[in-house]
């Protein structure tokens, strides 16, 4: 059994129904403040924390589990009911994974069933091509480092300065195989000086490379 913790001082259950919050093979613990969240979490496993916008505090309870040793790599969903609002560029550079609408759109199960398969990361010093649309700053290709990949995601290390919410390509090749990866991204969140976490929106090319990667096998 999963457990998903959802952090909410209100009933979400109406909209969460039918989702695939509500399979026989999750469990669902609700908690009513921040405080409550950092208690349940030190007290064993969740799978996916769920937290809903309007909670005080939000931001400062991110930042706290990713500075922790031991919750830093949970995966950290915001619930919002509203459009978007420039504040939840905060909520993201604080280190959440996603901010989710409600009610769930088409595309919710299969952000969040991603979300709770916790990605294996492997570190890496990879060149990488990215190319940042024009409509976010500039459209040409630029040299940038990988520093971990995981099957949902890339950290990366840019002299180029990036923003939240930008969409890049990426492509890179694996040295040991040869394969090349290539994919689109966004960038979701900041992770120090010229670091950023993109976050893998199509696989185009390269994604058996990617998983036999990170199983720590080579492909030759």
């Amino acid at each position: 059994m999963a457990v998903v913790l959802i952090c909410t001082n209100r009933s979400l259950d109406r909209d969460l129904q039918g989702t695939v919050l509500f399979r026989s093979d999750i469990v669902r613990e609700t908690v009513r403040t921040a405080a409550d969240v950092q208690t349940r979490l030190n007290s064993g496993r969740v799978a996916l924390l769920c937290i809903h916008r309007q909670i005080n505090g939000i931001e400062n309870l991110i930042r706290a589990l990713r500075k922790s040793p031991t919750l830093k790599r949970i995966s950290i969903v915001v619930f919002s009911e509203d459009d978007f609002d420039p504040s939840e560029v905060e909520v993201l550079e604080a280190g959440a994974n996603a901010i989710l609408r409600l009610p769930p759109g088409d595309d919710f199960n299969d952000r969040v069933s991603k979300l709770m398969e916790v990605p294996t990361r492997r570190d890496v010093r990879i060149p990488v091509r990215l190319q940042v649309s024009a409509s976010s700053g500039f459209g040409a290709t630029v040299p940038v480092l990988a520093l971990n990949l995981s099957f949902t995601g890339i950290l990366l290390e840019s002299n180029h300065p990036l923003n939240m919410g930008d969409e890049v390509s990426v492509a890179f090749r694996f040295e040991e195989s040869g394969e090349i990866f290539s994919a689109t991204a966004h960038i979701t969140r900041t992770a120090g000086p010229n670091r950023y976490g993109a976050t893998f929106e199509t696989i185009a090319r390269g994604e058996t490379a990617l998983k036999t990667f990170l199983a720590g096998t080579s492909l030759a």
